[in-house]
Order: C-alpha cells, then sequence, then structure tokens
C-alpha cells in the first residue's frame, strides 16, 4: 500500500478547500451516532443539518454505503484476521487466532484506512466522466468558484471538536501530605501549578477533556483565564 504523492485528501490537494465543512450530514442510526456528544459537534461545531435517514433502509443512503463496500473488500476483507461478511465466509481463517498473532492496534487500523481513501480520491470513476473525485473537486471548487464554508477560525482545535466538558473537585490534604490533584475515570491527575496550589483543595475546577486522548486534561477555574 503506498500513499500518494500529491496527497490523497482534499485540504492537501486543493489548498483552497482546507478548513471546509459540510451543510448536510447523513448517516445511519446506530447508536454512536445518535450520541449527543456527535449530535452536539454537529450542529454547534460543524453547523450542518443532520440527516439520519430511515431505520434499516440503507439504500437511501447509496453513496457511503457503497464507499463502505469498497473499504470493505478494498482492505478490511483482505486482512489475515477478517472476519469477512458472515460466518460462513471463506475468507475467515481463524480471525482470533490471527487478531492474537499479529497484535494490530487501532492506529494501524488508522494509517490503512487513510490509505485506502487517499488511493481512492485518486481513481478515476466512470460515474465522473473517468475524472477522480478530487478532480472534479478542483473543477468545481478552483474553476466553477464554488466555494464551500469553512469552519470558523476559533474553533480550529481538535480538542474542541472531541472535548467533552466536565467539572472535578480537587482532592488532597496538608495534614497528611497528599498534594493537590484531582481524579477523571478512576485515575489520578496533576501537574506542577496545581500540586502547588493547595487553597484550591476541595474547590471546583472545570475540565475539557478530548476523548481522542485523555491522556491530558485541559483545566481551568471558572471566570480565569489561568488554565492548564
Amino acid at each position: 500500500m503506498k500513499y500518494p504523492t500529491k496527497g490523497g485528501f482534499h485540504f492537501e490537494a486543493i489548498p483552497q478547500t482546507q478548513w471546509a465543512i459540510w451543510s448536510e450530514f447523513c448517516y445511519d442510526n446506530g447508536k454512536a451516532n445518535l450520541a449527543k456528544i456527535v449530535t452536539n459537534r454537529l450542529a454547534n461545531v460543524v453547523g450542518c443539518a443532520m440527516n439520519p435517514g430511515p431505520v434499516n433502509m440503507p439504500e437511501r443512503r447509496p453513496f457511503v454505503e457503497r464507499f463502505f463496500g469498497l473499504l470493505e473488500e478494498n482492505g478490511y476483507h483482505r486482512f489475515v484476521n477478517t472476519t469477512g461478511s458472515h460466518p460462513s465466509d471463506p475468507r475467515r481463517t481463524h480471525p482470533e487466532k490471527m487478531a492474537i498473532k499479529y497484535e494490530m492496534d487501532v492506529e494501524e487500523l488508522e494509517q490503512i484506512t487513510a490509505v485506502l481513501i487517499a488511493n481512492y480520491n485518486h481513481e478515476p470513476h466512470s460515474s465522473l466522466g473517468y475524472l477522480s473525485p478530487l478532480e472534479v473537486m478542483e473543477q468545481r471548487v478552483v474553476h466553477r468558484g464554488m466555494e464551500p464554508r469553512w469552519l470558523p477560525e476559533e474553533l480550529r482545535k481538535e480538542v474542541e471538536f472531541f472535548g467533552v466538558p466536565s467539572i472535578r473537585t480537587v482532592r488532597g490534604s496538608i495534614k497528611q501530605g497528599k498534594r493537590p490533584y484531582i481524579t477523571f475515570e478512576g485515575v489520578e491527575y496533576r501537574n506542577e501549578l496545581l500540586s502547588n496550589t493547595f487553597d484550591l483543595i476541595g474547590e471546583e475546577i472545570y475540565l475539557l477533556v478530548n476523548t481522542n486522548d485523555i491522556r491530558y486534561l485541559k483545566a481551568f477555574q471558572e471566570g480565569s483565564s489561568r488554565n492548564q
């Protein structure tokens, strides 16, 4: 597998589309898609209309369903640990054992998915007059002036999109020699500033948690610009 030299995504191949966003988002009724964090970000960050479509009617979403099928056939089903399309699929060759043997993690799966999509974007399609999706987009955006909407600059931080607000009480004890800390999902968090601010013990602080990476939390006091 090889990533295209000219960039496989619109923001790489067509500079004018950097930070471009869509006006309508069509998806199925899966629980993850209906979660409050998803609908909240689509409505308040992207600012698009949401169209989940009718239940059990994938034909109402033909483009995305076809695209997912191509990802499966061109990529995922070719892995040695594939479970195939059904329990009797001949491509299944002890997928559980293969998964343990090769220990594929989510980051590797994300990399492979990126390469699959990048190559798809560069492939000529008969339905597009044998142009690639990126060539069609370039024609419309660059040569025909069909400019998209752009994400406002103040929202262009990943943590804003994946961030979940939360409130935690600062714990600790001067008498017991326990420096201030907070807990999130059963894990203690602290940094130099918090550990040396004993007057915060017992106080509530506000968190913005990046659900993509909870190794670090952004914390701040209400009405204060000081944050860590």
